[in-house]
C-alpha cells in the first residue's frame, strides 16, 4: 500500500492551499500571539496596582477605572473622542 501526502493529511486543505499541518502551525501561533497578549495586559494591570491612591489621584483614576482603562474604552469626565 502506498501512502500519499493526501492520505496523510485526509485530503484537507487550509485556505491557502498548504497542508493541515500548515493550518495547525498557524493555529498554535495565534493561540500563543493571544497567550502573549494576555500577559502583556497582566504586567500593565500589575503595574497600575503598584500606584499609590495618592498617585492615582493625582493622576485623576481610581482602582475602579482600571477595567475600563485595560478595554481601552476609559474616559475622564467631559472628555470626548
Amino acid at each position: 500500500m502506498e501512502i500519499t501526502h493526501e492520505a496523510v493529511s485526509g485530503g484537507r486543505q487550509t485556505a491557502t492551499g498548504g497542508s493541515w499541518l500548515a493550518g495547525l502551525g498557524a493555529q498554535l501561533a495565534h493561540i500563543a500571539s493571544k497567550l502573549a497578549a494576555r500577559q502583556r495586559r497582566a504586567r500593565q494591570l500589575n503595574q497600575l496596582y503598584q500606584f499609590t491612591d495618592r498617585e492615582l489621584q493625582d493622576l485623576g483614576i481610581g482602582r475602579g477605572d482600571f477595567p475600563a482603562i485595560m478595554r481601552g474604552t476609559y474616559r475622564r469626565d467631559g472628555e470626548s473622542r
